[in-house]
């Protein structure tokens, strides 16, 4: 759970800052045709993907499964294969930029793409995807914005305003303070980069919509099925408790994505063959899939958070919402003004830690304590505070230091600098909580797998689920999984996706 955003986040302030200083290219669009403005060259866009590429995986981790993951990519490939970027009028480098397409070990239903041919879905998604004619449209979705060049086009339209704002993220970011906590105190993210550099906008996302359309019809999809795929996200966004990542959060409306789909797969059967939609086949590959969260990797359950396979627990204060990341775990409170992030630290002591933190250019030590927690475990605790270019407080720090299982975790708790003293004790309550995990029952939870199972009779979908399901899932959610109604009526032979 080591900090790595820093090398990234500082590669797109030097980009930035030779953009402003009139560095941007001027090329012609893969899509139009026309010549238009963009942030970086397409050789820099690879770079810069390649480069963002190690720090998803260091955020989220590849999904182990390489039968899947082979399937994922050869799918991708064979849609990448009708855009744009193979195309015989395209450029010889851009037709010869090799694309990624990798399955990410996340619970969150996401897709998204890097610029240069870096292409993820997670898990998630694919547990809530129906059938490959279904997951064709995602992934021609993303190369659309790859094609597109969205990354390039957005940020050369916020880098004028943002670069204030990343040269403050990249302060923190050495300091190994989560960015976008620093950026707005608020929201938290689950990749290296912040959300606006990857919120592409309403119009840019129809535009990936009707290329991931296009592509996909062209490889012969039944692309109107995504429109099933677009009433899951609504289902998912309108859940208790669940949201959309960034996969849906500059989107269309989903009822709108839903029209769109079979608008454009009505245009596009009148010329081209639209048979393929491959659910048995994509069930294969999914079944034994993990679904929801994973537990070895750190589960909430009334109000504590629990990690079994490093054998520590920490209570999470009431209201504050927690996101649970391969490298970090992150909460925000529900003011959105206060935040704590708990990750490793690099080094072997409490102390070194510590000092690394109070050297940190751009931060303010105010002090720094050796400590023992109420259970007896040693460390080190910095009060600190981010300043910017005047030299004016920014954000407060409260950052703690243990020695733990043979590793060093911090504990940073975070918020403005002016109202960290007001957040003190819940930081202090949350870390002084942090002991050994001695509950068998939590040490030996396992992850959900999904089940593949037919239907032997007629009936209604609830009456098939399990009587038992993990925290993480429930019976609406298996509906949603699955693109159905609790009370949906199931006829025998249906291949459903349950849970063991």
């Amino acid at each position: 759970m080591n900090n790595k955003y820093h090398n990234i986040i500082r590669g797109f302030i030097l980009a930035s800052i030779a953009f402003i200083a009139g560095c941007g290219a001027v090329d012609q669009s893969l899509v139009t045709g026309n010549k238009r403005s963009y942030a970086y060259t397409w050789a820099q866009e690879v770079e810069l993907g390649k480069q963002t590429d190690q720090e998803i995986i260091a955020e989220y981790g590849l999904y182990e499964n390489t039968k899947l993951s082979t399937y994922v990519n050869q799918l991708g490939q064979e849609v990448l294969k009708y855009s744009h970027a193979r195309r015989p009028e395209t450029s010889e480098e851009i037709r010869n930029t090799p694309f990624t397409f990798r399955v990410l070990d996340s619970p969150i239903v996401n897709a998204f793409a890097l610029p240069g041919g870096y292409i993820y879905v997670t898990r998630g998604l694919l547990a809530h995807t129906d059938n490959e004619a279904q997951l064709a449209v995602v992934l021609g979705h993303e190369i659309g914005h790859v094609v597109a060049r969205h990354t390039s086009i957005q940020m050369g339209r916020q880098q004028r305003t943002q670069i204030g704002t990343i040269l403050g993220v990249l302060i923190g970011a050495a300091a190994g303070l989560p960015q976008d906590m620093l950026e707005t105190g608020a929201q938290v993210l689950s990749t290296g980069l912040s959300l606006k550099l990857l919120s592409y906008g309403r119009e840019a996302e129809r535009e990936s919509d009707a290329l991931g359309v296009e592509y996909a019809a062209m490889a012969g999809y039944k692309v109107g099925e995504a429109s099933r795929f677009f009433q899951s996200l609504k289902r998912i966004q309108q859940s208790s408790g669940q949201a959309i990542p960034a996969f849906m959060s500059s989107h269309p409306d989903p009822g709108e994505r839903e029209t769109t789909m079979l608008q454009l797969e009505q245009k596009y059967a009148q010329t081209m063959s639209l048979t393929k939609v491959n659910q048995q086949s994509f069930f294969t590959q999914i079944d034994g899939i993990t679904v929801g969260e994973n537990p070895r990797q750190g589960f909430t359950e009334n109000n504590i958070f629990y990690h079994p396979d490093l054998k520590f627990q920490f209570p999470v204060p009431q209201g504050w919402v927690l996101q649970n990341g391969s490298s970090a775990v992150q909460m925000v409170n529900a003011q959105q003004d206060a935040g704590m992030k708990f990750s490793f630290a690099a080094e072997k002591t409490a102390r070194e830690a510590a000092t690394k933190l109070v050297n940190t250019q751009g931060v303010k030590t105010t002090s720094s304590n050796v400590i023992t927690l109420s259970n007896g475990i040693p460390g080190v605790v910095v009060d600190a505070y981010t300043v910017d270019q005047n030299g004016q407080a920014q954000m407060g720090i409260r950052s703690y230091f243990i020695e733990y299982g043979g590793n060093v975790f911090n504990f940073m708790g975070l918020a403005a600098a002016s109202n960290i003293a007001n957040h003190r004790a819940t930081f202090d309550q949350v870390v002084n909580g942090f002991a050994t995990l001695r509950d068998q029952e939590k040490l030996s939870r396992q992850p959900s797998k999904l089940l593949l199972q037919r239907a032997n009779k007629n009936g209604i979908f609830q009456t098939f689920l399990p009587a038992r399901l993990s925290n993480s899932l429930t019976p609406e959610t298996l509906a949603i999984m699955n693109q159905l109604q609790l009370n949906q009526t199931i006829n025998s032979g249906t291949t459903l996706k349950l849970v063991r």
